[in-house]
C-alpha cells in the first residue's frame, strides 16, 4: 500500500510538472516541442499551428520534417539524428514553411532530460525566428562583395592610368631627348630628316657608327646627337 501511494504521488508530481511545462510552452513566442528518447516528436505547442497552419498534433512523429525547406531537410534530419545518437544538445539553423507558403529562418535548439543513470528520457526543444538576423547577415555579405568588386575595379583603373602615365612619361622623355639632341642641327629638308631618322635608329644600339662626309658638313653634331640618344650618354 505504501509503494502504491508513493508511485501515485510521483505520477501526480509528474503530471503537475508536465502541466506547468505546457502552460509555459504555450505562453512563449517560440515554437516549442518535445521528443521521445529516440528523437520522435511527441508534442508541439500551439505556436506551431499559428505559424505553419498545421495542427500541432499533426507535427508529431516525423511529419514535422515536411515543413522544412527542401534544401535544408536532409541536413537537418542528419543533424538531429546525430544529436539523438550522441545525446548531445543540437544547435542549427533551418527554414520552416509558414501557413502562407513562405519560409522563415529559425534557430533550432534542444536539451536532453536525463534520469539518474544518465539515460535520455526526454528532449525539450525550441525554434526561434531569426529571419531578420539572417537577412541582415546576407545583406551585409552582398554589400561586402559589391564593395570588394568596386575596389577591384578602381584598383584596375588606377593601375591602367598608372601604366598609361608611365608610357606617356617615357614617350615625353624620349621626345625631349631627341629634340634636345637635334636642337643644334638646323634644317627642314627631306635629306636632313632622313639623316636624323637614321640617327634615332642606330643610337640605341651597340653598333659602331661611321660618319663620312667632308669637313664642315656637321659630322661632329651628328656624333653628339647619337651619343645623347645612346645608353652611353653621361659617359665620356
Amino acid at each position: 500500500q505504501v509503494q502504491i501511494e508513493a508511485r501515485e504521488r510521483v505520477e501526480e508530481a509528474m503530471l503537475a510538472s508536465e502541466h506547468r511545462y505546457h502552460v509555459l510552452a504555450e505562453a512563449i513566442p517560440q515554437l516549442v516541442w518535445t521528443a521521445l528518447p529516440d528523437g520522435t516528436c511527441d508534442y508541439a505547442s500551439s505556436q506551431w499551428e499559428k505559424f505553419t497552419g498545421l495542427p500541432a498534433k499533426e507535427a508529431t512523429g516525423e511529419r514535422w520534417t515536411q515543413l522544412l525547406h527542401p534544401d535544408d531537410r536532409q541536413r537537418v534530419v542528419l543533424a538531429w539524428s546525430q544529436a539523438v545518437a550522441s545525446g548531445s544538445a543540437p544547435d542549427f539553423d533551418a527554414r520552416i514553411r509558414g501557413r502562407d507558403g513562405s519560409y522563415r529562418w529559425f534557430k533550432v535548439r534542444a536539451v536532453p532530460l536525463r534520469d539518474p543513470a544518465g539515460r535520455v528520457v526526454k528532449w525539450f526543444g525550441t525554434c526561434t525566428d531569426i529571419t531578420v538576423l539572417v537577412e541582415a547577415r546576407e545583406a551585409f555579405a552582398r554589400s561586402q562583395q559589391e564593395l570588394e568588386g568596386l575596389v577591384q575595379q578602381r584598383t584596375a583603373e588606377v593601375e591602367r592610368l598608372k601604366n598609361k602615365l608611365q608610357e606617356e612619361n617615357v614617350y615625353l622623355r624620349q621626345k625631349t631627348r631627341v629634340d634636345f639632341s637635334h636642337d643644334r642641327i638646323v634644317g627642314q629638308s627631306q635629306a636632313i630628316r632622313n639623316v636624323l631618322a637614321h640617327v634615332e635608329q642606330v643610337a640605341p644600339t651597340d653598333s659602331t657608327v661611321l660618319l663620312l662626309g667632308e669637313t664642315g658638313t656637321g659630322k661632329e653634331l651628328l656624333a653628339e646627337s647619337i651619343h645623347e640618344l645612346s645608353s652611353r650618354r653621361g659617359h665620356t
